[in-house]
């Protein structure tokens, strides 16, 4: 059931116990019965209409195929690794090129960094100059002190401060303010590649991991290959050598057969003229044997007339004796007769005894059997 199920959904996932040269009859029967009996036996029925079987061809197992089929292993493992170190040196130049961007986005950010520094002590210095003037023009205590700083730091902070210079200070402030915010973010999205340079990184690894498990992996199956086309030349060896001391053998064979050959040929021609001198023989004796077979029938024909004339004389003698000895032959043949009739009822009367015996048996077997 579950094989059918598998073959008729074509999902076929990990072993399963059908082979795909195999043919399928399935033969459903219907009992009216049971109903459920029947439903399910319709179901199966309609789920076997689709199977689909896939066939393949089987595989020599011989020294060869097995070749084949690990050269076109190893192959396709070295394409694969191939690609994965393409990956990997690819993979390599992008972390390469992140790491010089976040190194140039560092440098902006200290440089900026200092740009803002520098002009809040700037503003700093400013606002504090700018109430100090307040607080003197408002007290005449400190004139003489006002005086005397004006005189000596009024003229570059009114070169400084004035109003034009003051706006665009703002200005840049505020652009600096909003670079500062744009660092932020551009810190933030760096820092979320970081993590996923880190993710990388430790996939790289357990890349790298796996890559050296199918490098072993290569590295056992190539072994195992060596060891298999070291045995091959071992056996080719061994089956070149007993080629060498077969071919060997066959030519030793080959002058023991040339010798047989002579003496064979030698025994043909003896054995020809054995034959001739038979035939010569044999034909002599059929002269022989047919006139043997003509004194034969000569010899029939006369045993036949003196047969001929025997039969003749004995009708004759027996018709004589059956005169004289007819009246003695019907005594003895009444007194033979008595003697059968009473042999032949004593034969009856055991018969009939014997019949008896056997019913009674059958009777009995028929008691004990009910």
């Amino acid at each position: 059931m579950q094989v059918i199920k598998k073959l008729s959904d074509g999902q076929v996932d990990g072993f399963m116990n059908y082979k795909g040269n195999a043919k399928t009859h399935i033969i459903c029967t219907i009992t009216l019965v049971s109903f459920d009996e029947i439903l399910t036996t319709l179901q199966f029925a309609s789920t076997a209409k689709y199977i689909k079987s896939t066939p393949y061809v089987n595989e020599v197992s011989s020294d060869k195929a097995l070749l084949k089929r690990y050269k076109n292993e190893i192959m396709y493992l070295k394409k694969e690794l191939e690609e994965v170190s393409l990956e990997t040196r690819v993979q390599a130049m992008e972390k390469d090129q992140l790491a010089q961007l976040l190194e140039e986005k560092d440098l902006l950010q200290k440089v900026q960094i200092e740009k803002i520094q520098n002009l809040t002590q700037m503003l700093v210095t400013s606002s504090s100059l700018k109430k100090l003037i307040n607080l003197c023009s408002e007290s005449d205590i400190f004139s003489n002190t006002l005086d005397t700083l004006t005189e000596i730091e009024w003229n570059p902070v009114t070169k400084l401060l004035s109003q034009s210079e003051f706006n665009s200070l703002c200005a840049n402030y505020d652009n600096l303010v909003l670079d500062y915010e744009q660092l932020r973010r551009e810190n933030e999205e760096m820092e979320l590649k970081l993590k996923e340079k880190n993710d990388l990184d430790e996939f790289e690894t357990l890349e790298r991991k796996a890559k050296k498990d199918q490098e072993n992996e290569l590295s056992s199956k190539v072994e195992l290959l060596r060891e298999k086309e070291d045995q091959i030349k071992m056996l080719q060896e061994y089956t070149d050598s007993q080629k060498s001391e077969s071919m060997k053998m066959d030519l030793s064979y080959s002058l023991e057969t040339t010798k047989d050959l002579k003496q064979m040929k030698q025994t043909l021609i003896d054995a020809k003229t054995v034959a001739l001198d038979a035939k010569r023989e044999s034909a002599f004796l059929r002269s022989k044997n047919l006139k043997l077979k003509e004194k034969m029938k000569e010899l029939a024909s006369t045993c036949k007339q003196m047969e001929n004339d025997m039969q003749l004389y004995q009708s004759q003698l027996e018709t004589k004796r059956k005169c004289k000895w007819q009246s003695s032959k019907d005594l003895l043949s009444n007194m033979e007769l008595q003697r059968k009739i009473t042999y032949l009822q004593k034969e009856l009367n055991k018969a009939v005894e014997e019949n008896e015996a056997l019913h009674n048996e059958v009777n009995l077997m028929s008691e004990l059997k009910s």
